[in-house]
């Protein structure tokens, strides 16, 4: 049986959340819910689904943050620091690509950044008009 949603579970599922933990590993304990079962719960519950992006956002900064502590052991040997540093940022750019990923999104807008105003004019005479109403292929 799967527990229950409940205010103290949900806050206990994003503290974990925000300091880097996987939601699978979380799941894994004891009187844990599936991860399927958080995820709709962040998808039919508004205010815990807004608690859930912000406690993932945070533990992509906590992966980060991780990142220097392995950077800087050099009791590691390279090879492995490299593939730890590595496997963080992949999950981090996975979990939130808006603000980790590499994609870089260009957007165009027009005066005062409204939307683009396209015009275009196409001038015929009134004979090749018909003309091309009668036959549009040719």
């Amino acid at each position: 049986m799967k527990p229950l949603y409940s205010d103290d579970l949900a806050a206990a599922i994003c503290e974990r959340l925000a300091s880097g933990e996987t939601l699978t590993s979380i799941c894994r304990a004891e009187g844990m819910p599936a991860p399927r079962t958080v995820r709709e719960w962040s998808r039919d519950n508004s205010e815990f689904g807004k608690a859930y992006r912000q406690a993932m956002e945070s533990g992509c900064h906590a992966l980060l943050d991780e990142t220097l502590d392995i950077a800087d052991n050099k009791n590691e040997p390279a090879d492995s620091r490299k593939l730890r540093i590595w496997a963080r940022h992949e999950l981090a750019a996975r979990k939130r690509p808006d603000l980790f990923g590499k994609m870089v999104k260009m957007e165009h807008t027009g005066a005062d950044g409204g939307p683009m105003k396209h015009e275009s004019t196409v001038t015929l005479d009134p004979g090749e008009a018909y003309r091309r109403l009668l036959n549009p292929d040719a």
